[in-house]
């Protein structure tokens, strides 16, 4: 269910953390839903647990998840439209391609072919 990259330059607490909220956006983790625990979700990732924890105080800082004593982390966050999530990206994308001179045909065909 979860994935980290070593080599990606993203904190492995950062990965968690966007694959949780990803996770409940395209409705594989649902409201009320429980997060494996930290030392599961350590094992599993073969990360330190102190990681995970960080990860998921994050989550809970950010009205994600919400700690329950003696059950765990509960999902309390509704998802949100895919298009919501995508946008900053998409905007961030659009501008990069516009400050490199780029066309919007161009940056359409780079879509198309990174999409096979």
């Amino acid at each position: 269910m979860f994935t980290i990259k070593l080599n990606s330059g993203v904190p492995i607490y950062r990965q968690v953390f966007t694959q949780v909220v990803r996770q409940i956006d395209c409705g594989k983790l649902a409201k009320d839903e429980l997060l494996p625990s930290v030392r599961q979700m350590a094992t599993e990732l073969g990360v330190n647990p102190m990681t995970i924890s960080k990860a998921y105080s994050l989550l809970e800082s950010e009205g994600i998840v919400e700690r329950k004593r003696g059950v765990g982390m509960v999902v309390i966050k509704k998802a949100e439209k895919p298009v919501d999530y995508l946008r900053p990206g998409i905007e961030s994308l659009v501008a990069d391609a516009k400050q490199l001179g780029l066309s919007q045909t161009q940056l359409n065909q780079m879509i198309k072919k990174l999409w096979k």
